[in-house]
């Protein structure tokens, strides 16, 4: 094919021996069709004017003519701007449903766990970013097939290795913290629509080992709550949430009775009560009976359609403390490292944690427990600051007596060094 660019009373046709453009003066001219000389005068070319947009705002093409071959559908566009992006879309011209089952070969169904990442569709991840109506229906095939698993344990909430939450208490604010900082690679809160989420499998993991040093049910039953309570305002983004399973796994369930093993499954999950969502049976019910009361419970506040109560108080004072407990803490403990003292006798941990033990005040809305908690943890820092201004005062005893010793003799009676 000729170039474009040459002047446009040059013959159109091209030479069979050369494979190039004609270099003769065009002479004959037929209706429809583009001029070429008396010898090739048999090359009927359909000619073609760019209609590539070469400004937005004004609207202008490049109108620049050449062979169009082949004719349409394919784009009108001149050799120089063939490969450009412009152009009708003729995928957007199939049936939907046809559209759905092009999404379904490429994005196929599954769960995303976070033991066996995949990466089935990661090749395909591009046809999300073609345009937005191609992104917008992709992505509601591919989050209507994918099942996403949350892990929810010891270190927070994950979903495919990803931290969805993480917990941080004072023991993490040293000076190796930045150690323990999660990437935003790793954070999976900004990298996933949960609006378009529809299927969410919760595996909570229980330790409820008895035989391990410092280990605390307590601690670890309200640990895995508030992890939950964490994750609470990503699963009420998913507001077209078809199916919600929550399974809890322990190490040791044969340690605990049924009736433990009851109430500690309904402290951790009693905060997804707040999520209104509809549910199904789809297994045969468990015969527990109490069991069974709990379950419909849960199911009828979670389909019912009131708004979300709003917090109690004690809420709004639980976060002012844990902000002050964070800082004050950190403080504490990294002067304890310093000065080669017991972190433990520094400030108490486990179930007498002060700030575990509002946590479970909080819960409860025990006022008095959570003043009591607070009040405690308020008179430890009052004697760490009574510490440090002795400690303070003894180091600054040192330097006046430094300074005295330079009018010890007289200067004149030593001499300089």
């Amino acid at each position: 094919m000729a170039s474009s660019v040459t002047p446009a009373d040059i013959c159109w046709g091209t030479s069979k021996k050369t494979n190039r453009r004609c270099a003769n003066k065009a002479k004959i001219a037929e209706p429809g069709y583009l001029p070429t000389c008396h010898q090739h005068r048999d090359q009927l070319l359909r000619p073609g004017s760019c209609q590539y947009l070469v400004d937005v705002k004004t609207g202008a093409r490049c109108k620049r003519r050449f062979v169009y071959d082949p004719p349409p559908p394919y784009f009108e566009l001149c050799p120089e701007h063939v490969n450009t992006p412009q152009g009708p879309c003729h995928f957007l011209r199939l049936p939907v449903e046809l559209r759905m089952e092009v999404y379904k070969y490429f994005l196929k169904s599954g769960a995303v766990l976070s033991s066996h990442p995949s990466d089935r569709f990661q090749d395909y991840l591009p046809l999300l970013l073609v345009n937005k109506q191609i992104g917008s229906e992709a992505q509601d095939h591919l989050y209507a097939s994918t099942t996403f698993h949350i892990e929810v344990g010891q270190q927070g909430a994950t979903i495919s290795n990803r931290y969805l939450y993480r917990p941080c208490g004072a023991e993490h604010r040293g000076d190796d913290y930045s150690e323990n900082l999660v990437s935003e690679s790793l954070d999976i809160r900004q990298q996933l629509n949960f609006s378009r989420v529809k299927n969410i499998k919760l595996e909570v993991s229980v330790v409820n080992s008895g035989g391990l040093q410092g280990w605390s049910e307590e601690v670890e039953m309200y640990d895995l709550r508030d992890s939950i309570s964490a994750i609470l305002p990503s699963l009420a983004r998913a507001q077209n949430l078809h199916k919600l399973t929550v399974r809890v796994v322990c190490s040791r369930f044969d340690s605990w009775t049924p009736a433990k093993a009851l109430a500690n499954f309904k402290l951790i999950t009693q905060p997804l009560m707040l999520i209104p969502i509809s549910t199904s049976t789809q297994q045969q019910p468990n015969s527990y009976t109490e069991f069974l009361s709990y379950k419909r419970v849960f199911e009828s506040i979670t389909a019912s359609a009131e708004p979300i109560p709003p917090k109690p108080p004690i809420a709004r004072m639980f976060s002012a403390f844990k902000r002050v407990y964070l800082e004050c803490a950190s403080l504490i403990l990294s002067s304890s490292i310093i000065g080669g003292q017991d972190c433990s006798e520094m400030l108490p941990s486990g179930a007498d944690n002060f700030l575990h033990r509002a946590r479970v005040a909080r819960e409860n809305v025990d006022l008095d427990a959570f003043v009591e908690a607070r009040n405690g943890f308020v008179r430890r820092w009052n004697t760490h600051l009574e510490q440090r201004y002795c400690e303070l005062a003894r180091v600054n005893g040192l330097v006046v007596d430094m300074y005295n010793a330079d009018a010890v003799g007289g200067m004149d009676e030593w001499g300089w060094w």
